[in-house]
């Protein structure tokens, strides 16, 4: 008879298990990290003047920027309204403050940043 102890596929299994865990967490942290650096650029964005001309070795940076917030923006209001949910689901669901209280900073992070580039292109720009 094979115990656990000297049967060694479970093992092989609980180290893929955690290695996979591992792997879900860091895509996690790299989607976190590209959802406040592309904050950041929508907050770049609506604090410059619209006829400004931004050109590196004669590449328009700046229209690249504007066309880079104009195609994650439907995407950001998803992983702000995800991180909202994500926050009350935290505080209310399952009562650990400090992830309810991470998640609500990066849902109002997005959404500040999204409200001041939606009014920069309004007031600005139409």
């Amino acid at each position: 008879m094979i115990s656990y102890e000297t049967n060694p596929i479970p093992k092989i299994a609980l180290e893929l298990l955690h290695s996979k865990d591992l792997v879900v967490s860091k895509i996690l942290k790299m989607i976190n990290y590209f959802y406040f650096l592309t904050s950041a650029v929508f907050l770049l964005m609506s604090c410059t003047d619209p006829k400004t001309k931004w050109s590196i070795a004669g590449v328009d940076v700046y229209g690249g920027l504007f066309v880079f917030c104009m195609f994650f923006y439907i995407p950001m209001m998803a992983f702000s309204f995800y991180y909202f949910v994500r926050a009350l689901m935290s505080f209310f669901k399952y009562k650990r403050s400090h992830d309810g209280f991470s998640f609500l900073v990066s849902s109002v992070v997005g959404v500040v940043a999204l409200y001041s580039f939606n009014h920069w292109v309004f007031s600005e720009i139409y």
